[in-house]
C-alpha cells in the first residue's frame, strides 16, 4: 500500500506481502474469497519534513531546521489485513471486487539528509501519530493458467486496493490513505473438487 494521493512529490514504496485466502463457489462462476494478509506493506518514499504528520519536530537551531528540511523520509508500515470479495470467473480471467480491513501492526519514518558532517539518517516510530485501523476498496483481475482445474488452477493476479480512512490521526489538512497496486502468484494449497 502507498500513501501517495495526498503528498506532492512522494513515490509509491515497493514490498512483498504474504497471506492466505479461501474460495468458496457460490455457483459455477460465483465466489466469495476471504484472505487474512499477514504482511501488508504500506508507505511512501521521497516526501517532505513538515509533510503526511510526520513526527520530526522542528529544532531550536536554525542549521539543523535547513539541513532537515532539504531531506526526504521514507515511511514504511506493516498492517494485518482481511480483505473479502466477490470473484467472478469468465474462461480464463476472473474479476473480483469487494473491501478490506487493516490494523497497523508497526510503522516508521526514516529521515535522509545532507549535513555539514557527511550524510544523516534519523528513525523514528510513526505510530502514535497514526491511525491504526484502515478499511477501503478492492478491485483485482487474475489470469488462470490452467482453467480446466478451476479452483486448482495457478494464477496470476493483479489487485488495487483504496483506503476510505485518513491515516494520520488528527490530520487538519488533506486526507492521506493507502493506495496499492499488488501483483500476486496465487498457488493454490488443498482446495476443494474441481
Amino acid at each position: 500500500m502507498d500513501q501517495r494521493d495526498r503528498v506532492d512529490d512522494a513515490e509509491f514504496l515497493r514490498s512483498w506481502a504474504f497471506g492466505a485466502y479461501v474460495q468458496v463457489r457460490l455457483s459455477e462462476k460465483l465466489f466469495i474469497v476471504p484472505a487474512l494478509m499477514i504482511k501488508t506493506p504500506g508507505g511512501m518514499k521521497g516526501f517532505g519534513v513538515g509533510e503526511a504528520g510526520n513526527p520530526f519536530e522542528p529544532s531550536d537551531v536554525d542549521e539543523v531546521n535547513e539541513n532537515l528540511a532539504d531531506g526526504t523520509i521514507t515511511r514504511t508500515l506493516n498492517y494485518i489485513t482481511v480483505p473479502v470479495a466477490m470473484r467472478y470467473q469468465f474462461g480464463r480471467i476472473g474479476l473480483a471486487g469487494g473491501g478490506y480491513a487493516g490494523y497497523m501492526t508497526k510503522g516508521h519514518d526514516e529521515l535522509d539528509a545532507s549535513v555539514s558532517q557527511g550524510d544523516l539518517t534519523l528513525r523514528t516510530s510513526v505510530t502514535d501519530v497514526l491511525n491504526r485501523f484502515d478499511a477501503g476498496l478492492q478491485a483485482s483481475v487474475d489470469f488462470s493458467f490452467m482453467p480446466e482445474r478451476k479452483m486448482r488452477s495457478l494464477r496470476l493476479a493483479v489487485k488495487g486496493i483504496y483506503g476510505l480512512m485518513d491515516t494520520v490521526k488528527d490530520n487538519s489538512g488533506d486526507p492521506i490513505k493507502n493506495v496499492g497496486v499488488f501483483v500476486k502468484l496465487q498457488i493454490p494449497v488443498g482446495g476443494g473438487g474441481s
